[in-house]
């Protein structure tokens, strides 16, 4: 309810980094979040704003999380928990973390509709797994780009059956629910008011993802679990039970034998959630959660030991006017190593460039290549690989949307 001549009033008060007391004063419940970066994989520029001071003014961080679909394989988990390390070790106390904004625009086929249903829930499941408070998923309905070339389909949660009509791009009267808008109201009504207690990763087979939660202030728990591979699989699950709730992605519910207490389930690309395991087993501090957890530990750890090269991050350069991909690379190994790295951008051949870089045993160096010829807009999301290579033929690759804005 401020006047401009307040604002102003305050603005000059209030300088030098003491903006978040001029905020206190407008509003003393008021959280300062930031900083609001449009995807997880720009874990390097935050470590910079945070490095330079940023924690000390927050008490809330957000993230727009958007990431390339799969999320797994392109690096979503890693990229979250960087992320929550770093904001942990920079600012005072457990402050709470938010997605602000992440989606996938897909097309209404049934390809489209599974790429948006698994890649918008995996992506939600992982920020509340990672201890994110929520998610807010981009956009209620579809609204088509401002030249409206995405007619068939867009970032949705429900289909705008007014398409194309300027005066109901945003806010369409008639609309009707896209898959991921049932599978959203599903994980809502299994998983609200939840906290997670474990992560289950690689646990059921090396693409096998998922976590247990349980109620905030009570003892009902519930799992959730999916395999990123495509390939399939099957959990066996201690639960305590000797019949227990399956629920499918969409919420349908069935009660399934668990002989002596443990579930034989089966797990593919969708997740699917096991609802009210024993909560001494599956809650805070229960004896399979503490198991599970544990175990997935000691797979990372292995599962790292064996990886020899790692691109970690790719963000956005420039070089003049020339367009550079910036990528962390990492050399795991105890010798001196000659890597190869490459860049792709799918149907842009003058984008793929190579350069050879020597690396340092146990060193990580930023690798600057200039995509010469390469000018994209500067809204446009493009689809960029790059690969680290290897005389000896191991490979790293990090590949996912980048806008070099």
């Amino acid at each position: 309810d401020s006047t401009l001549k307040d604002i102003n009033n305050w603005c000059k008060k209030y300088t030098d980094g003491m903006i978040e007391k001029m905020i206190d004063e407008i509003d003393p419940e008021g959280v300062i979040s930031y900083p609001g970066v449009s995807t997880v994989t720009a874990v390097g520029y935050q470590r910079q704003l945070f490095d330079n001071g940023l924690g000390q003014y927050l008490n809330g961080y957000s993230l727009h999380a958007y990431t390339p679909f799969p999320p797994e394989p392109n690096g979503f988990l890693r990229n979250v928990r960087a992320l929550v390390s770093m904001v942990r070790e920079h600012t005072k106390g457990d402050i709470p973390m938010f997605g602000t904004e992440a989606g996938y625009s897909s097309n209404n086929d049934k390809k489209g509709e599974l790429m948006k249903l698994n890649g918008q829930l995996r992506t939600n499941l992982i920020l509340m797994g990672e201890g994110f408070k929520f998610n807010y998923a981009f956009y209620g309905n579809d609204f088509g780009n401002d030249d409206n070339r995405c007619k068939d389909g867009d970032y949705g949660l429900r289909y705008n059956l007014q398409y194309g009509i300027s005066n109901f791009r945003y806010g369409p009267k008639l609309t009707s629910p896209r898959a991921i808008a049932a599978g959203i109201a599903a994980a809502s009504w299994i998983l609200d008011g939840k906290r997670p207690t474990a992560c289950l990763e690689g646990v059921f087979g090396e693409t096998s993802l998922g976590y247990s939660f349980q109620e905030a202030k009570g003892d009902k728990c519930a799992i959730a679990l999916w395999d990123f591979g495509g390939v399939g699989g099957e959990a066996k699950l201690p639960v305590g039970r000797d019949r227990i709730v399956v629920a499918d992605v969409m919420g349908n519910e069935r009660e399934v034998a668990a002989p002596n207490g443990v579930l034989t389930l089966k797990i593919g690309e969708s997740p699917v959630y096991v609802i009210d395991p024993d909560a001494k087993m599956w809650g805070r501090g229960g004896t399979m959660a503490a198991k599970m957890a544990a175990e997935a530990k000691r797979i990372a750890a292995e599962r790292e030991a064996r990886i020899k090269l790692k691109v970690e991050t790719v963000e956005p350069d420039f070089d003049g006017e020339t367009p550079v991909a910036a990528a962390t690379v990492v050399n795991r190994t105890d010798a001196r190593q000659g890597v190869v790295v490459e860049t792709r951008v799918k149907g842009v051949p003058e984008a793929r460039q190579r350069v050879r870089v020597e690396f340092a045993p146990k060193e990580t160096q930023v690798v600057r290549i200039p995509l010469a010829g390469f000018a994209p807009k500067v809204t446009e999301m493009v689809d960029l690989s790059v690969v680290a290579a290897l005389k000896d033929g191991f490979r790293a690759e990090h590949a996912g949307a980048i806008n070099f804005w």
